[in-house]
């Protein structure tokens, strides 16, 4: 996966217009790095860090330009996971079957973790039994929940499924998830996430009746998704807000229409028809 990764480096650095000397600083010779841009020898990792600090390059970026401009076959099947919208029964299908590929020559509890979940969404499209589906998250929580710190591909893995728990475990999981969002709050990623953990809490809270703890999850989230610029997200908590205030008995369609009108400007028309149908459904 990694070989010839020194050609890829003296490749960015030539092409930014560095010298070796102005990229080590002293920390290895040049004849050593050298050496190392010719795929002839390794360097340490502390060197490696201190080299793509330099470049102003992450390892992720580094990576996706060694593999010219694409992701690995591991990174792509995660990132679209995380990007999956569960009733997609033909995505699923493919991911799935990239993952089992993959098994068969690593071993990787991370894409074995995607497999089965997989594997519990198609039950989920197929049956409708949210039980049976269940089956494979509660798994993969037992697992994390055992770890002091979620780390960020944990949050997002646990985010994708938060859905098929049981409503006990998912304010178990927020709870704990919430901990160690904190940790990351300087993470360029972290805020999106934590938007989309919250929107997802707030339709568990209005699938069980509990309008009132819907609110005030979507209330934080409106102010974060204020702050983040993120205008999609910011529809549907006035969508979900105006559904709450329905089913309480309060004036709802001002949020509603309000929703409604961003996703149009947006055109995002697909979007809006599944958010009506949820209208329809909980209001």
């Amino acid at each position: 996966m990694y070989e010839q990764i020194g050609q890829t480096i003296q490749k960015i650095r030539t092409e930014k217009g560095y010298s070796q000397e102005y990229l080590l600083d002293g920390k290895i010779t040049q004849s050593a790095f050298s050496k190392f841009e010719l795929n002839k020898t390794d360097i340490r990792f502390k060197t490696l860090v201190h080299v793509l600090s330099k470049l102003e390059v992450s390892f992720e970026e580094l990576t996706y330009i060694h593999n010219d401009f694409n992701f690995f076959k591991r990174d792509k099947i995660i990132n679209d996971f995380f990007d999956l919208a569960y009733n997609n029964k033909q995505e699923i299908q493919e991911i799935l079957l990239r993952a089992n590929d993959y098994l068969e020559k690593y071993d990787d509890a991370l894409i074995n973790d995607i497999k089965e979940l997989c594997e519990a969404l198609l039950i989920l499209n197929l049956t409708n039994d949210y039980t049976k589906a269940s089956l494979p998250a509660i798994k993969v929580w037992k697992r994390l929940s055992k770890r002091n710190q979620l780390y960020i591909t944990d949050l997002y893995l646990l985010n994708s499924i938060l859905f098929l728990f049981p409503l006990e475990t998912m304010i178990e999981i927020k709870k704990f998830a919430l901990k160690s969002i904190e940790r990351y709050k300087n993470f360029q990623c972290i805020q999106r996430l934590r938007i989309n953990m919250g929107i997802n809490i707030s339709l568990m809270f209005i699938k069980n009746g509990l309008h009132n703890d819907a609110i005030c999850e979507i209330e934080k989230m409106i102010n974060l998704s204020k702050e983040q610029k993120a205008y999609i997200h910011l529809a549907i908590c006035y969508i979900r807000k105006g559904i709450c205030l329905n089913n309480l008995g309060k004036p709802d369609e001002m949020w509603i229409l309000k929703g409604q009108k961003i996703l149009l400007i947006l055109e995002e028309n697909q979007l809006l028809q599944m958010i009506e149908d949820e209208i329809k459904l909980y209001k």
